[in-house]
């Protein structure tokens, strides 16, 4: 039976196309952060962060590698993309189609991002984890590695909403409005399946102008929302401030 198995196993080579390469990090970030969360008591410190250091930089290398991907085949991608564009309508002038398609560009690659830090959050983010996330993540100045923080806080163990405001303020005093855009949906992700103050709530819809309708954006129903764990170690509950 093993060798059965055996048989159907891929080894990793650069020769490998695309798709295998990204199952492969997908995988990889799956395996080394259940790895931590499993023996996140028993593993030394400096192992722990490390094995966390490697699943981020894993997800973020594989986010570089497909922009890159597409930024060498832009053309072909515009290329697929007019056609499906005109394919749901066909009464598009050219300068509406471009627009469309600018707008699709962005919205692909914003949504690739967020997959990605989804995916790094939900492998490896633990409310017992988060000082050693807080360990690793103070050395790292990066947008994308405080994108990847910001994300597992909200999953694991809520930030306030003034932390939230005053990285959204950065990023747009910085102009980077893609970064802005993959934040903003994380907060209302968070805004619309987590028990959170009221006030809280209301002060994250208005700043990140997520108010469009109740049923749209803000979930109701209690039954449906995530109640943060506090960590089992004592101590206090509340989320260091970053650095």
């Amino acid at each position: 039976m093993i060798d059965r198995y055996k048989k159907n196993l891929v080894k990793y080579s650069d020769k490998l196309d695309v798709f295998t390469k990204t199952a492969f990090a997908l995988k990889m970030i799956e395996l080394v952060g259940q790895l931590v969360k499993s023996f996140s008591g028993t593993i030394r410190a400096d192992l722990k962060h490390k094995l966390i250091q490697e699943c981020v930089d894993v997800g973020l290398r594989l986010l570089n590698a497909i922009f890159k991907t597409n930024e060498r085949h832009l053309q072909e991608l515009g290329d697929i993309l007019k056609h499906l564009i005109r394919h749901y309508d066909d009464r598009l002038q050219s300068q509406s189609l471009m627009s469309r398609l600018d707008e699709l560009l962005v919205l692909i690659h914003n949504d690739m991002a967020y997959g990605v830090l989804k995916k790094i959050s939900h492998s490896i983010g633990h409310v017992d984890l988060r000082e050693s996330f807080t360990d690793v993540f103070e050395k790292k100045q990066q947008v994308s590695y405080a994108l990847v923080e910001t994300a597992i806080r909200l999953d694991n163990y809520a930030p306030t909403a003034k932390a939230l405001v005053d990285f959204g303020k950065e990023l747009l005093d910085s102009k980077n409005r893609f970064a802005y855009n993959v934040l903003r949906r994380l907060v209302a992700d968070y805004i619309n399946f987590s028990e959170i103050d009221r006030k809280q709530r209301q002060n994250l819809v208005e700043k990140f102008k997520l108010a469009g309708g109740a049923q749209y954006l803000l979930n109701t129903a209690k039954s449906d929302r995530t109640v943060h764990s506090r960590p089992r170690k004592t101590g206090s509950s509340s989320p260091p401030a970053k650095k």
